[in-house]
This record gives structure tokens, sequence and C-alpha cells, in this order.
């Protein structure tokens, strides 16, 4: 029989096992009373971890401590220093902790704590939420010889230890994938921004700049506009180069991040006019500003310069200076005015375009006009005709893609320096909108060639090459197309080789069918190849001509003198009523532009037509396809 002070003893044992395991419960349930089992291999190290819940970030390493807190604009360091937390490392950091994969696990008695960097070395991170309740802790050994292969990744991925830091779990040593280590060298420094920009570039509203050139300005009024040059001068901006800007100051990242107070900056002898660069968001009248400080101390290891940026006053930021080093510095960037504004000769809305006129110094001018839905149409001395579509389209693609060399002026008031004031060319374009701009060009005496808006102070210096692009003569813009054949009409088609036999052929339109007009004397047996009878007629009637040239151009008169090929065709004549009134004969002479067996032009004529041209080798060879069988 018991005795009751016995049994009395044990129902308060009872009760405090009940108390303890209860709260042991609520904690993390049986698993912090008993300990809780190995996680899998295969399986997330904290699978029921969302990073939504993380608000503070806590790191031991060694010597180190570091916090780190989550507000509305990113995270921050609250110690060792109070500053900008690098996004980028606590990204890695939660990335790694959530997503962490394991790869094997033994027991932590079973190995030695030195061999798997788990000792006093290892680098401990508490992830905490708001209330300041651990979600996550766990410490980081030295990376494994093993790889680990993913699903997805292109190469196998590094692995290291890892032992968590909850009392439950702590009994086991895990190997896991990815490995973070690399960020928490040399006394946590990796884990500061050292950058001194970390905006959205499509949040960027307004850049101000000022350099030793002076003081420049960009905006743009939405995220999708184009950014344009507000001061000193009101113009465009070149798009790759603010880009290349733009994309280079979030890149800008310094050798060496230290607090105001480490800084000792040497005061400058003379006031110097110092770079500073500061940049604005949309919905937002705050500027943060870069400013480079006047030390150019030429006793520092690395050619730095330093710098200060007003969202963190207490921070200098040695920036490198050193060109060719493969880091983005200040230097290097396109800063200027030169560097910044928009090197284009002129940018037209093709699809606006609706007229454009050629008024150069030495012949008549030329009016191209397009009505919607038409052809472009050419008015030369009082004369309308379709244009040469493809000289105006070689005429805007040079507009379009020509820069300028370099800026002679901004301010230009007297352009006789530059050969603008009587110019040899002047262009203008007219839109659909009424809207319309014209551009001067000159030569000075060095034979140098030139550019002015016309209204504008600038001047720009282009490669004398772009004349070459402009036709400015009027025979120039005579259409492609040479003659209009109609097969429709066609009864005969005759071709006659200087190297060889010539080749009569008879068309009949209803039957699609070619036959020789009379036996060939060298080969009586001779068949007509229809299809290529019928690639040969395709060729002359979308004949084109390369270029047009003068009707007095002595070369292409004297080649066609003596032919290498001619072709004659016959068209039956029909009235407007469709009735039956003669024949009519035209023919085709061509003749080599070069020396050799196949050069690149040869030099064509239309008996009557006073005018001579160029095709190109691909026509040349289509023409002289072989039509027998």
């Amino acid at each position: 029989m018991r005795l009751p002070g016995f049994t009395i003893v044990l129902a308060i044992a009872t009760i405090v096992l009940g108390v303890v395991a209860a709260w042991r419960w609520r904690d993390g349930g049986l698993d912090t009373l008993l300990g809780a089992p190995p996680v899998a291999v295969g399986q997330p190290l904290y699978p029921a971890l969302d990073l939504r819940h993380v608000a503070a970030i806590r790191i031991d390493a060694r010597d180190s401590r570091a916090q780190f807190v989550l507000r509305d604009d990113g995270w921050h360091a609250v110690s060792p220093w109070a500053d900008r937390m690098d996004p980028r490392a606590a990204a890695a950091i939660l990335g790694f902790a959530a997503a962490t994969r394991v790869e094997d696990h033994a027991d932590a008695f079973e190995i030695d704590a030195a061999q798997t960097g788990l000792d006093d070395k290892a680098v401990h991170i508490r992830l905490l939420d708001r209330r300041e309740q651990v979600l996550a802790a766990f410490k980081l050994g030295r990376q494994t010889p093993w790889k680990a292969q993913i699903e997805g990744a292109e190469a196998p991925v590094a692995t290291l230890f890892v032992q968590p830091l909850e009392r439950h779990r702590d009994g086991t040593i895990y190997i896991c994938t990815g490995d973070i280590g690399p960020l928490f060298k040399d006394g946590l420094r990796l884990l500061r921004d050292h950058r001194p920009f970390h905006l959205p570039p499509q949040a960027l509203s307004r850049i101000r700049i000022r350099t030793g050139e002076g003081d420049l300005t960009l905006e743009r009024s939405n995220p999708a506009a184009a950014w344009h040059i507000a001061k000193p001068l009101d113009q465009a901006a070149d798009p790759a180069a603010v880009r290349t800007m733009i994309d280079g100051l979030m890149q800008l990242q310094a050798l060496q991040v230290s607090d105001r107070a480490e800084v000792t900056v040497p005061a400058a002898e003379k006031p110097v006019q110092s770079t500073q660069i500061a940049v604005s968001m949309f919905g937002s009248d705050r500027e943060q500003v870069l400013d480079v400080l006047p030390d150019e101390s030429a006793e520092r290891a690395t050619p730095v310069v330093l710098a200060t940026v007003s969202d963190r006053p207490g921070v200098v930021f040695e920036l490198p200076s050193a060109a060719g080093t493969g880091r983005v510095t200040l230097d290097g960037l396109p800063l200027g005015l030169d560097a910044l504004r928009d090197p284009s000769l002129a940018r037209i809305d093709v699809a606006a375009l609706q007229s454009v006129s050629i008024r150069p110094a030495t012949s008549r001018d030329i009016l191209l006009v397009r009505d919607p839905g038409r052809p472009w149409m050419a008015t030369i001395g009082g004369q309308t005709r379709e244009a040469n579509e493809g000289n105006l389209y070689r005429l805007l693609k040079a507009l379009t893609e020509t820069r300028a060399e370099s800026f002679e002026s901004d301010a230009a008031t007297d352009f006789a320096p530059w050969g603008l004031e009587r110019p040899i060319l002047t262009l203008e374009f007219g839109s659909r909108d009424g809207r319309s701009q014209a551009i001067r060009f000159g030569i000075d005496g060095a034979g140098r060639l030139f550019a002015n808006p016309a209204g504008s102070p600038t001047v720009m210096r282009l490669d004398p090459k772009f004349l070459e692009s402009i036709a400015i003569a009027p025979h120039e813009w005579r259409h492609e197309r040479p003659w209009s054949i109609d097969r429709v009409n066609l009864i005969a088609l005759e071709r006659s080789m200087a190297a060889g036999a010539s080749v009569a052929l008879e068309y009949d339109f209803l039957r699609e069918e070619w036959r020789l007009a009379s036996p060939m004397a060298d080969q009586p047996d001779a068949s007509v190849d229809r299809a290529r009878a019928d690639f040969v007629l395709a060729a002359l009637e979308n004949l084109r001509v390369a270029r047009w040239l003068a009707p007095d151009d002595a070369a292409a008169l004297t080649a066609l003198a003596s032919p290498a090929m001619v072709i004659r065709i016959r068209e039956k004549s029909v009235s407007d009523a469709g009735e039956f009134t003669g024949f009519t004969d035209r023919r085709l002479m061509l003749a080599p532009a070069g020396p050799g067996d196949d050069p690149p032009f040869h030099y064509g004529g239309i008996a009557g037509d006073p005018q001579p041209f160029l095709i190109d080798r691909d026509t040349w060879r289509k023409l002289t396809t072989g039509i027998f069988e």
C-alpha cells in the first residue's frame, strides 16, 4: 500500500511535467521536447520559412557582429554602421535560407566541428520577424568537396556544412546546396552597400550633372517618354548614351565605404568645380545628390576619388578612377553635353512624311510629294512624274543614320566660317501635321562639310561622304523602271550576245507557249525551256535601274556603242478601244561598266531614250539565263 505522501509527490511531478510539455508544445510542438528528426535528403532545410515575415537579420562572424532591419525603402544596417545594406546581399541570405536543400546529414557528435568549419569560425545567422521571434537560425561552415545536381541548373552547384541553431535541431549537421560564405569576409564589409545610387532606372525623371564643362540637365515627362536635354540647350538626347550613363551610375561601386569620421580629406589649395550628379524620381521633388570631393591625392595605393551621397550623409565612398580596371568609373561615363546630346543629323518620322524639298546650289530644285496611298511624285522644272523611291530611301537612310563628327558651335550667329551663309544644299521635310524642318549644308575653305538645322545656332561637322548619298541631279530622280512590258501583247523576243549566237523567240500569251522563230543553225534540235524563258521575261518586266546617269555620260555612251547584249521585243499596239493598230519594236542595249567577265554593274540604254543607266550584277545574270532545255 502506497503512502499518501508518495501519491501527492507523484501527482505534483505529473502536473509539472505536463506544464513543461504544454509550454514546449506552444514553442514548436513535441519536436522541441523530444528533438526533431533530421530533414530528409532532397528536402529544403527550412520548408516552412516565409520570407514575407522576415523583418531583421542578425549575423555573428568571429569578432564581427551586424544587425539589419527592413524598412519601407529597403534593408538598413543598425550596427556596426548606420547605413544601407546591400540589397543583393540581403537577397542572397534570404534566398539561401529559403531554398537551400539537404544533400546529406549526420549526428553532430560524430563529426569534428573544426573539420566542418562549424567551430568558433562559423558564421551565425538569425532571421527574425517584427516581434523578434526567430524564424530561422543556423551557422555556416566551410564548403564541402561535393557538388550537387540541381534540376535546371547549367552546372553542379557548391555545397557547404550547415548546422541549425534551434535547440531541437542543433544535434544534426547537414550538407546543403549553395554557398554564401564569401559575403561574410573582411569584417562583414561586403554587406554594406558600396553603390552610391540604388534607384529603379525606370523611375528617374530628372538628372542634373555638373562637371568642369558646365551644367547640364536631362528630363523626361513620363517613364515611356524619350530623354531630352533641357539645359543648357533644349535639344534631343542620344538614347544610347543616356542609357549607358544611367546603367553606369547604377553599377558604380566603391572600392571602400567608410564612415565620414574615419576619412581625412585634405583641403584643396584652390577652390575647384567638383563633379556633381543629382537624380530625381517621378512623384518627388527631392534630389539624391552625388558629390565628388576635391581630393585627388596621388599617395593612395589605388587611384580613387572620394564622394558623398546626400541620402547617406555619414558615408564616404572611394570610387575607382583608373581607366582599364574593368570597373565602372565616373570618367568612363558620358557626362558632358557633346557625349549626351543626340548626334543624329535628323530624326524624321517617315510614316508622317509628306514632302521633301531638295535645293542644290548648282542645279534645279527638286520637290518630292506624296499623297496618302499614292506613290511619291517628283516635280522638277515644272514637270511632274513618278519619283525614284530608291534614291529617296537612300536619302532618308543617310539622314537618320549619319552622326555628327563634332559640334562646332551652339551659339553661331555668323555662319560664314562654315560656308553656311550660302549653303551648297538645303533639305526641307514637311509632315502631314504641318510641321517642317530644314537643314543647311556648307563647305569651308578646307573642304570640310558642315550642317546647320535652320533656325538653330548649332553647327555640326559631318563626314563629306554624306553628300554621296544625296541625289541632287534632276535626272537621278527618274523612276527606277526604265520601261513597261505588257506580256499580253508580247509576240516576239530576240536576244543577241556579242560573244554568242542570237536567239529569236515567238510568244503566244493565250497558250503561254514559247517557240523558236527559226531553227538554230548550230543547234538544230534545240528546244525552248518554257520556265527559263518565262524567267528571262519576268526579269525584263521587273527591270529596275541601279542608278540613272546623265544623258552625256561619256563612259556609258562609249560602252553602249558596242553593246555586249541587245534584247529586242515586239508587241502588238492597240487603241484605247482595244483595236489592233500595228506593232511596236523596242531595243535594250547592255555593256559592261567595269573590267573583267563579271563586273558589278553594266551600262544600259533603251533605243530612243537619251538617258543611260546602270543595272546590277544580279539583273545581268538573270537576263543572260540560258533558255534551252
